[in-house]
């Protein structure tokens, strides 16, 4: 109920006040994340359509679905005038807006952007960021009547003064990708918000700010593709440099399809495999397996036959399990091969890169667990 949704951000009655002129809300920040993610799910696709994507042949984002725009226009900056927006709208767009609810024991408070005016202070429940100069195309998306978000290339933006450099990679994979569903027994996953490209081709356009540096960078490192958390941490880990902490391998694709030949069929009972980290050129792949992501005796031998097809075709398939990965060293010997077999030399740990490696896998675990 939007009373509730009202109440928990201690926002007065919709019938508190008459509203001559119509105002909208820009959430901004964490409350604008929390919305992507619950758009997301709202709006998933078949996991199908998420395997045959690619640069090409792309799943339509948000700055093509919704209304765009590039400044913050009559925002609305008092409890009334947001609960006066809220009581407004359609009941498809309330379920959207509780993701802005407060999601910790002490509650968050809604983060939204306004103009620039004097007197405007944040609240308890309502934190207000002035915003008074123009953004680049689709800075804002009307996600709801009157509720224009920052779009996901701005949240980034935005989350970089907060994260680490490990957080906001993960952060970046997250956006890119598109994670399962609950309860869709595997079939659906969460729309992608934004690609690699698209990140990056927005912060360009942005003031050279220490946390705009930041996050253009990690922006230069995220993949596309990924489908869960685990192959997020096993894609930064592997293909971030060695400066950052990562092990540097060379490039890879995620969740990238593979036609296969006749025999190659026959054994995995399928017309192409999709790899969780791919070289496909190269004849290799990597593929998480870890009880988080594969369970059922069912999906355990779908992956089985599709390691089969894949080795019939002359492709050498490295599995690495959740022991593996924890293991600092061992994971580092095995992707080491991995590496060898690209053609890049795989070099040992220099004085101070196995304090990197370790702080980078803390920063984005920490993501991981505090926000997923």
């Amino acid at each position: 109920m939007v009373v509730q949704l009202i109440s928990r951000h201690g926002l007065p009655s919709v019938e508190s006040a008459q509203y001559p002129a119509p105002m909208n809300i820009y959430p901004s920040h964490t409350s604008a994340l929390l919305l992507w993610r619950t758009w997301s799910v709202a709006h998933s696709i078949p996991l199908s359509e998420f395997h045959l994507s690619g640069k090409r042949r792309g799943v339509d984002l948000p700055a093509s679905m919704l209304s765009g725009s590039t400044a913050v226009k009559t925002c609305a900056s008092t409890h009334e005038d947001i609960a006066h927006i809220l009581g407004k709208l359609p009941p498809e767009s309330r379920a959207l807006l509780a993701g802005c609810e407060p999601v910790t024991p002490g509650g968050l408070p809604l983060e939204v952007l306004v103009g620039k005016k004097p007197g405007v202070r944040s609240a308890a429940s309502v934190c207000r960021r002035q915003c008074g100069r123009s953004m680049p195309r689709n800075a804002f998306l009307e996600v709801a009547p009157g509720v224009w978000a920052s779009s996901p290339e701005l949240v980034f933006a935005q989350m970089a003064s907060r994260l680490t450099y490990g957080e906001l990679l993960a952060l970046g994979y997250e956006l890119c990708g598109s994670y399962p569903i609950e309860g869709s027994g595997g079939d659906m996953v969460r729309r992608p918000l934004t690609t690699p490209e698209r990140l990056l081709a927005f912060l360009e356009q942005l003031t050279d700010v220490r946390a705009i540096k930041l996050a253009r960078s990690a922006a230069k490192q995220v993949r596309r593709k990924s489908a869960s958390v685990m192959e997020t941490e096993l894609a930064i880990i592997a293909l971030t440099p060695r400066r950052r902490g990562g092990l540097g391998l060379p490039d890879a694709r995620l969740n990238e399809p593979r036609a296969l030949g006749d025999r190659g069929r026959r054994i995995a009972r399928q017309k192409y495999v999709v790899g969780d980290l791919c070289w496909w050129e190269c004849g290799i792949v990597v593929e998480y397996d870890g009880r988080d992501a594969h369970s059922g005796s069912l999906a355990q031998a779908r992956d089985s036959r599709r390691r089969d097809a894949l080795l019939a075709e002359g492709v050498d398939v490295v599995t690495v399990t959740s022991a593996q990965f924890s293991n600092v060293y061992e994971f580092a010997s095995l992707m080491g091969k991995v590496s060898e077999k690209t053609g890049k030399r795989f070099r040992g740990w220099l004085p101070g890169q196995i304090e990197k490696h370790t702080d980078l896998r803390w920063q984005v675990g920490k993501f991981h667990r505090e926000q997923l």
